[in-house]
């Protein structure tokens, strides 16, 4: 069976807890909302936090067969 796309993703990415997790919205274009939060069991930068939570909605996006994805971080670093 073939997974219906997704025509439009939109991926925010934030930090908390001093660099210790991450989290990840992905909304789609009819509004649903999909959250996602990890703690690490290590203290990481700000840079590679966010860099992980990149990763992690890349892997949810691609999990729910989407097309199109639309970033939305502060770090220009993750997003240019």
């Amino acid at each position: 069976m073939v997974k219906p796309r997704l025509e439009l993703l939109c991926l925010w990415i934030f930090q908390y807890i001093n660099g210790s997790g991450v989290g990840v919205l992905l909304i789609s274009i009819e509004e649903q909302v999909i959250k996602y939060k990890a703690r690490f069991e290590f203290l990481a930068t700000n840079n590679v936090s966010k860099y992980k939570a990149f990763l992690a909605g890349l892997c949810l996006a691609k999990a729910l067969n989407a097309y199109h994805l639309k970033v939305h971080s502060d770090s220009k670093l993750v997003v240019g």
